[in-house]
């Protein structure tokens, strides 16, 4: 391994971010550390610091690398439906799998807790996926607002993540793979089908 006169900035980031994902995925997110990162580059822990804070923006990187990765994952699966009904339901498939797949690094965004003003590069990252489902929703249901749309579109992607969590984790009667995506794709299904019946902003206002 190099030492730091061997490597530029960009370098160092991307070795301390390919050495961050390798203990991820192998030794789980707990495992993490500013040392340890360090040391499986080949460098001290001082030298992390000249191209991140701290542990925590390494974390933000690796964290919006994987994000990333998951929008090029479902924007490849919407290509190929041309029904926009049909794609939501493939979508969430889509995100489940991505999830299995991926587990490490998907959960390592939701496992530790984010700062509370986060980068504007990674709150963009956040709204991009967002943007990606209302677009998709409102094409489906374009009698609804775009507050109706923002706000259904919230409550969407809590509810396939939270199936994706159970199921992928063994915590629904029916789990595994297999199940998580049976639940995903019933639940999207349901939704569109009632957002197209009803305001949201309808049934909310019901309940107060």
């Amino acid at each position: 391994m190099g030492r730091r006169s061997d490597h530029s900035r960009a370098e160092l980031k991307d070795l301390a971010l390919r050495a961050a994902k390798d203990i991820v995925l192998t030794e789980g997110a707990s495992a993490l550390s500013t040392r340890k990162v360090a040391a499986a580059m080949g460098y001290t822990a001082g030298s992390l610091y000249l191209v991140f804070e701290n542990l925590e923006a390494l974390i933000l990187e690796l964290n919006g690398a994987t994000l990333d990765a998951l929008q090029l994952s479902l924007r490849e699966t919407a290509k190929g439906h041309t029904d926009l009904a049909a794609s939501l339901p493939a979508l969430a498939e889509a995100y489940v799998q991505f999830a299995y797949e991926h587990w490490p690094l998907w959960s390592l965004i939701f496992e530790r807790p984010r700062p509370l003003a986060p980068p504007a590069w990674y709150t963009e990252r956040i709204a991009q996926m967002f943007l990606f489902v209302e677009e998709r929703l409102q094409r489906v249901a374009p009698e609804r607002s775009a507050a109706e749309i923002h706000l259904a579109a919230q409550a969407l992607w809590g509810g396939v993540h939270g199936a994706c969590s159970f199921g992928v984790t063994g915590r629904l009667d029916e789990s595994s793979l297999a199940g998580a995506r049976r639940s995903a794709v019933a639940l999207v299904t349901i939704f569109v089908t009632g957002l197209q019946q009803q305001s949201i902003n309808d049934l909310a206002s019901e309940k107060e």
